[in-house]
């Protein structure tokens, strides 16, 4: 358990339509790179748009509001383009240190909102960003499972400030558990007093009913469809500064893994 030592500001959110083409370039590298595992680039990508993640983070930059410290980019889909986003970030906004993670599924977002809360505690007058993307963009034609799916466009980003006073953060897991595990985590984590808001990313989605508490103080709010990696969060813009305690929480079946961000309040244990 890490509590991130900085107040949560805003939670920003865009969402783009695809613009550029693939260059030939690009079309020449996702053919070397998929060809290494035998499988072919479908022909559709020749006159097909996408939106990409420096795009996206182009957009987001602007709703940054000032110089941020740290900013850390976390994805469950490939980007659109091959290309370095959080260096483009770093050209068009004041941002420090900016680079991403992958490889981490749904629990890619607190996996980076961990990084930050441990990077930050040396430097605790830092502001920072967590940043979120989903594109809809996909480079083959292999079946994929509907839980990775993205259906549009969008990027978060999740703002911190150096304030003393404000909504506590605090980030639980990633950690590795059984689906009857996360269940029983999830109900711990919606124990306590007061009214709780628990938003659930898809892959807890089966844990929802399991999570409510008998005296009617818990709401549940799941992800919308097609948004893997950034649907809990843009949940979250919509509820943050509602008062009582928020959990934002997410499982992830092909690692088994759990992770949650309990935002207000005093959690239990």
């Amino acid at each position: 358990m890490s509590t991130v030592p900085l107040a949560l500001r805003s939670v920003e959110v865009v969402s783009l339509a695809e613009r550029e083409p693939f260059t030939a370039d690009e079309l020449d590298y996702f053919t070397d790179l998929l060809g290494s595992f035998s499988v072919p680039v479908p022909a559709r990508l020749a006159t097909a748009r996408r939106a990409s993640f420096r795009e996206l983070l182009g957009e987001l930059a602007p709703r940054l509001a000032g110089p941020v410290d740290l900013a850390v980019l976390a994805a469950a889909v490939p980007d659109g383009e091959p290309g370095w986003p959080t260096s483009y970030l770093a050209s068009v906004a004041e941002v420090g240190h900016a680079f991403g993670i992958c490889d981490q599924g749904a629990t890619g977002p607190f996996t980076a909102l961990r990084i930050i809360a441990h990077s930050l505690r040396a430097s605790p007058a830092a502001r920072a960003a967590l940043l979120v993307a989903d594109q809809r963009t996909v480079h083959h034609d292999e079946p994929v499972p509907e839980r990775l799916r993205a259906t549009r466009n969008v990027a978060v980003a999740v703002l911190f400030d150096a304030a003393p006073a404000g909504a506590p953060v605090t980030v639980h897991g990633p950690e590795p558990l059984t689906p009857p595990a996360a269940t029983a985590r999830l109900r711990a984590l919606a124990e306590g007093a007061g009214p709780v808001t628990l938003i659930l990313g898809r892959g807890l989605a089966p844990a929802a009913a399991d999570a409510v508490r008998g005296d009617g103080a818990v709401t549940v709010l799941p992800a919308p469809a097609g948004l893997p990696a950034t649907g809990v969060w843009s949940v979250l813009a919509g509820v943050l500064g509602s008062g009582g305690r928020t959990v934002v929480a997410d499982y992830c079946p092909d690692a088994g893994r759990f992770a949650a961000v309990t935002v207000g309040g005093a959690p239990p244990g």
